[in-house]
Parts: C-alpha cells; sequence; structure tokens
C-alpha cells in the first residue's frame, strides 16, 4: 500500500511537472496577448505631467519601437523578453492589466573605433535609447529620459565585426527598481 502511494505521488508530480509551461512559453502566450492591442497600448497621450520620482502604477508593459529612425511616428514596436524575464511578477499579462507602459526607442550610432591586436579597425558601435513611460488611468507622459552608453574597454569580436553595446540591460534594471504605486 505505502509503495502504491509513493508511485501515485511520483507519477502526480511527474504530471504536474510537464503540465506546468516553460518561461519561453509564458513570454510567448503574454507577447501573443499584449501585441493584439499594441496600437493602443503604444498610443502617446498629448498630456505630459513629468513626476519628479517615476513610477510603475498597477503592471508594466515594455515596448521597443522596430524602426530606428522616427519610430514613435511610425507606431512600429515589438516587445523584448528582456524585460519580460526581468520583471515577470510586475508585468502585465493581458492588455486590461497594463497600469503602465514604457516604450524604449533606440538609436545605433558609432562612438570610437576599436582597434583589434592585428591593426584592423572596427567601429565602436553603441546603443543609445530614450525612455518614455505613460500612466494610462491619468492618460498623461510621466517619465522621460535618455540612456546613454559608452563602448566598453572590452571589444566583443563576432566573426569579421564587434559587437554593440546596448543601455537596454540599464533600462531593464532601472524599471525593476522603480517604486509601485
Amino acid at each position: 500500500m505505502r509503495k502504491c502511494v509513493i508511485v501515485i505521488l511520483t507519477c502526480l508530480i511527474l504530471v504536474a511537472a510537464c503540465v506546468t509551461k516553460s518561461d519561453e512559453e509564458k513570454y510567448q502566450d503574454v507577447e501573443k496577448a499584449l501585441m493584439a492591442g499594441v496600437t493602443d497600448l503604444t498610443h502617446i497621450p498629448a498630456k505630459v505631467e513629468l513626476a519628479t520620482q517615476p513610477y510603475i502604477h498597477g503592471k508594466i508593459a515594455v515596448f521597443q519601437a522596430l524602426e530606428k529612425k522616427a519610430a514613435y511616428e511610425s507606431g512600429v514596436y515589438l516587445m523584448q523578453p528582456l524585460y519580460y524575464r526581468e520583471m515577470q511578477e510586475n508585468y502585465a499579462t493581458k492588455p486590461d492589466e497594463v497600469g503602465t507602459v514604457a516604450l524604449v526607442n533606440c538609436l545605433t550610432t558609432q562612438k570610437g573605433v576599436y582597434k583589434s591586436d592585428d591593426g584592423k579597425e572596427y567601429p565602436a558601435m553603441v546603443e543609445d535609447c530614450e525612455l518614455t513611460m505613460i500612466d494610462r488611468p491619468k492618460e498623461a507622459v510621466i517619465f522621460k529620459k535618455q540612456f546613454e552608453t559608452t563602448p566598453s574597454d572590452e571589444r566583443r569580436a563576432i566573426g569579421n565585426s564587434i559587437s554593440k553595446q546596448s543601455s537596454q540591460t540599464e533600462i531593464a534594471t532601472f524599471l525593476k527598481g522603480l517604486p509601485k504605486k
């Protein structure tokens, strides 16, 4: 009898492990739900009430402008898994949960040159990003900040090019540290 109970419990645990979704599957579900409302969620209101201390009202959704030039005007956005992974407990899973929208608009620029050991030169590319935060219940832009990246002294070669450095990790850390309202 005792062996049967242990076997049954083991089977239930294994079944439960198989039924739970992976983080990637959860992200794909969230992405699908939020991207269905992307036009409404990424609308930038005319009203601006800049807060001295930024905050997250309710749950957040982060969208990155897809086009590097004048992306806000084009309205082309995507979601980055980085923000979802970093903020999973405060991240909205469907459009009606979104209290705060963070829009990230990045531009890749050259800020110097890397020289390889054999004398070749490669552009030191960085991705500077502008963060715009919207409090949806207030229907107002509440915060704007420019995040600029300085090329690292340590170069990272990928094939025949050097990888660009981005301020998106800094933005994710910044958003994760904001107080909830």
